[in-house]
């Protein structure tokens, strides 16, 4: 296996290592870039990163996994962009850098949480036709009323459920008023994300799907707030031509970093067969 830490980017403060193809196989024509999930570094989630960029090096796939500015390696974020900016130009840098040391034609973009918003959004933008694909892991999800009857309606049969979510609703709320502490009384609540406008999406997602990007959605189910049933994400977007370049998979058994080992693997050998079906052309997954 042939690895090799990198610099680059402006005054060289990205870091990040590439994973070169085996070069007994026939090259990819894409290589994919590996993104940080939240503000984890490089290795991402449970070492998920590292061990993916591994295991579709055997199948002739090169990758780049890296350090986004004030995280992990690369040098401290001190600019006076907002992050979500300033995490778009060290992306934009990545991709180039990676394009260029690979000699890959376009890239494949993997992401989980905000990597996964991420990737919309430079899928969205780039008018270089640098991308090809993107996985995007707990990316954005939106209430239908499939969420709601998965939600409630199981509670309406169950009267334990009822009298928890009393407890939740009411007594917490106002023991919560009268300390002023609901970070404490409410722990269940740490983890919360605000997406862009539904419609917004749609129109974007569109515009991505009409480029000839191809795209893997997969939600997993530690995240109840928002995603919480086999087809919501056809449900979400039914509006949304998928001109056959769209698909979608719920992990209802993993939490959102997938720390079982046996649903990480099942998740790697998800995306490891997608990214060799972009080759291949079909492949069933």
């Amino acid at each position: 296996m042939k690895e090799r830490v990198v610099t680059f980017g402006n005054h060289s403060q990205l870091t990040g290592i590439v994973t070169f193809a085996n070069i007994q196989l026939n090259p990819s024509r894409f290589s994919v870039l590996l993104l940080n999930p939240g503000l984890l570094h490089r290795v991402g989630f449970n070492r998920f990163n590292t061990d993916l960029a591994r295991k579709v090096q055997s199948k002739g796939i090169s990758s780049l996994r890296f350090d986004m500015l004030g995280i992990g390696d690369s040098a401290s974020y001190n600019t006076s962009l907002p992050y979500d900016s300033q995490a778009m130009i060290d992306i934009d840098c990545a991709i180039d850098y990676l394009l260029n040391t690979t000699s890959s034609n376009n890239c494949v973009l993997i992401g989980l949480c905000s990597g996964a918003d991420y990737s919309h959004h430079m899928a969205v933008n780039d008018n270089r036709n640098r991308i090809s694909g993107a996985v995007l892991l707990d990316g954005f999800a939106y209430h239908t009323l499939g969420y709601y009857l998965h939600d409630y309606f199981p509670g309406i049969l169950n009267p334990f459920k009822i009298l928890r979510f009393l407890y939740k609703k009411i007594i917490l709320k106002r023991l919560s008023s009268m300390r002023q502490s609901t970070s404490i009384l409410q722990p269940e609540n740490t983890y919360t994300r605000t997406f862009p406008p539904k419609n917004i999406v749609i129109n974007e997602m569109q515009t991505i799907i009409n480029k000839g990007i191809k795209l893997l959605y997969i939600f997993s189910g530690g995240i109840p707030l928002y995603y919480n049933y086999e087809n919501q994400f056809k449900d979400m977007f039914k509006s949304v031509d998928f001109k056959n370049n769209v698909t979608f998979r719920y992990f209802k058994e993993a939490n959102h970093t997938y720390t079982s080992i046996t649903q990480r693997n099942y998740l790697m050998q998800i995306i490891e067969t997608w990214l060799v079906s972009l080759n291949n052309i079909s492949v069933n997954i």
